[in-house]
């Protein structure tokens, strides 16, 4: 949530990447505010990110001139990169090592793209 409200305020970044965060906003980002790339990475079954705040954050984002990437892994709830989340004996978090792999992987060449690293 933290990175998608900065990438919101205009900051100057290059990249802002959200690993199972929280997409609603009070305040939306302005159309043409954002000139950076943003990746998304959400599960199909957090309810802490459904479906229609999914499709909120991509038209905000796309109406803001972010260059964005959402991807939603089907199966994956919230907190799907913790390896340590079946500890918390909940049924909304739990870990998925696909989803995990596959975001730090999509992270990994945003960045390249983006800034070298």
């Amino acid at each position: 949530m933290c990175v998608l409200e900065l990438a919101r305020s205009g900051a100057d970044v290059k990249t802002t990447v959200s690993f199972h965060g929280l997409l609603s906003t009070s305040q939306p980002a302005q159309p043409n505010s954002i000139d950076s790339s943003i990746a998304i990475y959400a599960g199909g079954k957090d309810p802490y990110a459904p479906p229609a705040q999914v499709e909120a954050a991509r038209k905000e984002m796309a109406d803001a001139g972010a260059h964005l990437q959402i991807t939603v892994f089907a199966d994956a709830f919230h907190g799907f990169t913790d390896p340590d989340s079946s500890a918390m004996n909940r049924t909304d978090i739990a870990y998925d090592a696909t989803a995990d792999r596959v975001s730090w992987a999509g992270t990994i060449a945003l960045l390249e793209s983006t800034i070298g690293a």
